[in-house]
C-alpha cells in the first residue's frame, strides 16, 4: 500500500501548504534528500494551539498539536517531490514543545508526529 493511500486509509489528508507567515521556505530539495522547515500546529492558515504545554494547552491537545505539525511537514514536502510515496526513508525528526518549566513529558508530545511517519 502507498504511503499517501495508508494516510487517507487512516483518515489524514494532507492539504496544501499554507502561505508562510514570514520569510522562509516550507520545503527545499537538495540532492536526494528534502529539508523541512519548521512547522506549526496550523490548519486553514489559522493556529489550532496557542499556548504552553502545561499551562493554556493540555498535554492531549500537545500530542494533537504535534500530529498537525507532522502533517504540514508532510504537505511541504509533497509540495517539493509531487507525491509522498517517493519519500524511501525519514531521516530526522525534530521537535519542539513550547511548555512551561514544570513540564518534562516533551517526548511523549513528539511521540505522535513520530508515530505518524513509522
Amino acid at each position: 500500500m502507498s504511503f499517501e493511500d495508508k494516510l487517507k486509509e487512516i483518515g489524514i489528508k494532507i492539504s496544501e501548504v499554507s502561505k508562510p507567515a514570514a520569510e522562509y521556505i516550507p520545503a527545499k530539495k537538495v540532492d536526494n534528500l528534502v529539508y523541512c522547515s519548521g512547522q506549526g500546529p496550523l490548519k486553514d492558515g489559522k493556529f489550532i494551539y496557542i499556548g504552553r504545554v502545561g499551562d493554556e494547552v493540555s498535554l492531549d491537545d500537545g500530542y494533537e498539536a504535534a500530529k498537525i505539525c507532522a502533517i504540514n511537514c508532510l504537505a511541504a514536502i509533497k509540495s517539493v517531490i509531487g507525491s509522498l510515496d517517493e519519500i524511501e526513508e525519514i531521516i530526522s525528526l525534530r521537535g519542539f514543545v513550547n511548555s512551561n518549566l514544570d513540564f518534562y513529558r516533551q517526548p511523549e508530545v513528539i511521540n505522535d508526529a513520530s508515530e505518524l511517519m513509522v
